[in-house]
């Protein structure tokens, strides 16, 4: 009582506020209008709006924007090869003050033990994390995890602290079939958020799916499929990540009436994308240049999450709200000027003026790979006389891929590369030391001439996956990751030619952004060196043994045709 005695007394202008913030434009993302007036600012809350003098501080922001801090609705920090802390310390040079993360990648290595780490990881740091749970560990019957979370350790997390609600239920075909085990994941999960995962879906399986509880969807890649969607009473999370961006295809959806409803996200996200174009902040500037609104724009990264999450003490400025604020120079370029955090200046002129916190990284985290026996006999396919095969077709730009049927190149009785068809092999082998499996097939779209990549990151279940112009390169990469502990590796033949390591759940490092974007900055360069056409290689090589994802995917446990929820021969 005494706290908000003194807030009041603050308000009122009766107590010294401990920062004021004057000459400074603020933004009304609510009411979409410019308020011209002090902020004062009082033990990490903003008191009032207004004429005030009595500060122990007072910063004069001289004409800048001021807005309320950004929010991320939905990422998987995983994807940035940081871990929470190092994140954070990254993204609110941008702006970013609060993010909500799905942690299923490291959860489908580690399960329970992997989120705590998220957790405690995101405590030590300048920005607000809040997570949900994952619900599908694995995220399909077609793969093999490092862990499974069944639906009481579901109920068990969802009452931890910092944990707002299921995230996001990908085995779509299991929640339209009325699963018995994704509708005890959903009864547990009633009253709190429930984020979706819903690629093409549409009609009675839509309503179906929505009926479930389910409040959003980030995987429209149309305006068609959004706008129904919405017109069903979804959340739409429109994506502009690395892999997959879907801000053009469906800016005609927001307008000042939708946007209460419409966030932008990242999902996932590389640190170089960070470091050179911006967070979120990025897709702000994007937004404003194809004619949306500065305020129907800050709304989507700001009031808008923060209503959909139930936080109603951020995403807008007033009295009695968390005082994360960020000032821009402008509203089209959206260039951070300085990030105020819990009523402090943290950022100023786009550098942290704070201590990084420091990174401690349990040992049981970093060594997780753990391969079965692998050998040049093992990759081979044996062809099947008049068949033809089954080829994962890359669409750039998205994660989705098509079932592409194509004659195979055959030599000595086997199925093999086609560099002149642009027809490499892709391998997955079981990684968490379950039961060594592996399976092979074949992708178009990498644009390889020599070499191999291998990485332990393979959404979502996260065994190694490969991609290889011969196998004798696919072998040495498969061996290489096992020594490392994790990351990604580019071989050709029996040599090295770059490597990044990930040790952390053989998802992450536990060095500075800096370290690790110049370090993936340069096996991009290795890996267009041996011909890769791929803006982003190692995210496109991620995605393609995602079994929730359209149209045809691979796993340990062979190809997945996404559209009959099967696994399918190689051959047909």
């Amino acid at each position: 009582m005494g706290d908000l005695k003194e807030l009041i007394e603050v308000a009122r202008g009766r107590r010294c506020a401990d920062l004021i913030l004057r000459g400074g434009k603020i933004v009304d993302v609510a009411g979409g209008e410019i308020i011209e007036g002090d902020l004062a600012l009082w033990k990490g809350k903003i008191a009032g709006i207004g004429n005030y003098e009595n500060g122990k501080e007072r910063v004069n922001l001289n004409g800048l924007y001021i807005s309320p801090g950004l929010f991320e609705g939905h990422i998987h920090i995983e994807s940035s090869f940081l871990i929470p802390q190092e994140f954070a310390c990254l993204v609110i040079t941008h702006g970013t003050t609060t993010v909500v993360a799905d942690p299923h990648e490291i959860a489908n290595v580690l399960g329970e033990g992997g989120i705590k780490f998220m957790i405690e990881s995101g405590k030590e740091s300048p920005v607000d994390f809040f997570f949900l749970v994952p619900s599908c560990v694995p995220s399909s019957p077609f793969e093999t995890s490092g862990a499974e979370i069944g639906p009481s350790k579901v109920e068990e997390m969802l009452s931890w602290e910092g944990v707002l609600g299921l995230g996001e239920v990908m085995n779509f075909p299991s929640v339209v079939g009325a699963g018995i085990e994704v509708l005890k994941k959903l009864s547990k999960s009633q009253g709190k958020v429930t984020d979706g995962h819903a690629p093409s879906l549409s009609g009675n399986p839509l309503n179906a799916y929505i009926a479930g509880g389910i409040a959003s969807d980030h995987e429209c890649t149309e305006l068609e499929e959004a706008r129904e969607k919405f017109s069903r009473g979804m959340y739409i999370m429109i994506r502009e990540g690395t892999a997959a961006k879907n801000l053009k295809s469906l800016i005609p959806l927001l307008n000042p009436y939708t946007s209460s409803r419409i966030l932008f996200v990242s999902d996932d996200l590389h640190p170089e994308v960070v470091l050179s174009e911006g967070h979120l902040d990025r897709i702000l500037r994007k937004a404003v240049s194809f004619g949306i609104s500065p305020f129907v724009a800050l709304r989507c990264v700001t009031l808008t999450p923060a209503d959909y999450f139930g936080l109603k003490d951020r995403g807008i400025i007033a009295p009695g709200k968390k005082a994360d604020l960020v000032a821009f120079k402008d509203l089209k370029n959206f260039e951070v000027a300085k990030v105020i955090k819990d009523g402090r200046v943290v950022v100023s002129d786009g550098e942290l003026i704070f201590n990084k916190p420091s990174t401690s990284v349990p040992s049981y985290i970093m060594h997780t790979v753990q391969t079965g026996p692998v050998s040049l006999d093992s990759l081979k396919i044996k062809a099947v006389p008049g068949k033809k095969i089954r080829v994962i077709g890359i669409v750039p730009g998205e994660i989705i891929t098509e079932q592409l049927i194509m004659e195979p190149k055959v030599e000595n009785g086997y199925a093999v590369q086609d560099t002149e068809r642009d027809i490499l092999k892709l391998c997955v082998f079981e990684r968490h030391g379950k039961n060594g499996g592996r399976s092979i097939g074949f992708v178009k779209g990498v644009g390889l001439k020599a070499g191999a990549i291998a990485q332990t990151i393979a959404h979502d279940h996260h065994n190694i996956v490969s991609v290889g112009v011969d196998d004798r390169s696919i072998l040495t990469a498969v061996k290489r990751l096992e020594a490392s502990h994790g990351g990604i590796t580019v071989t050709r033949g029996e040599e090295v030619v770059g490597e990044l390591w990930l040790p952390v759940g053989g998802l992450m490092s536990e060095f500075s952004a800096s370290i690790v974007i110049k370090g993936a900055k340069r096996l991009r360069q290795k890996a267009q060196e041996l011909g890769c056409i791929l803006e982003e290689p190692f995210l496109t090589l991620s995605f393609l043994s995602l079994p929730v994802v359209p149209h045809l995917k691979i796993t340990d446990l062979g190809l997945v045709d996404v559209d009959k929820f099967e696994v399918v021969d190689i051959f047909t």
